[in-house]
């Protein structure tokens, strides 16, 4: 996943309208991001909460498996 779709899915957690958080980045290179944006202008709750699951997902395994030094 790149920056920009995280980027667009954690503004989306925040509150933030994902068009909002797209044009808050000079370029989208990623076509990822530009649907995931999409995505969350859906009218179905469904939808949208399905795409914020998937922007989502990839963030929370990463954190998971960080080691943040949390046993020091």
């Amino acid at each position: 996943m790149s920056w920009e779709t995280s980027f667009v899915a954690m503004s989306a957690a925040l509150g933030v309208d994902a068009e909002v958080a797209l044009s808050l980045l000079a370029t989208v290179s990623d076509p990822e991001a530009k649907k995931l944006a999409t995505l969350m202008k859906s009218a179905s709750k469904a939808q949208r909460a399905q795409a914020l699951a998937l922007g989502l997902g990839p963030i929370a395994r990463e954190i998971a498996a960080a080691d943040l030094g949390a046993d020091a």
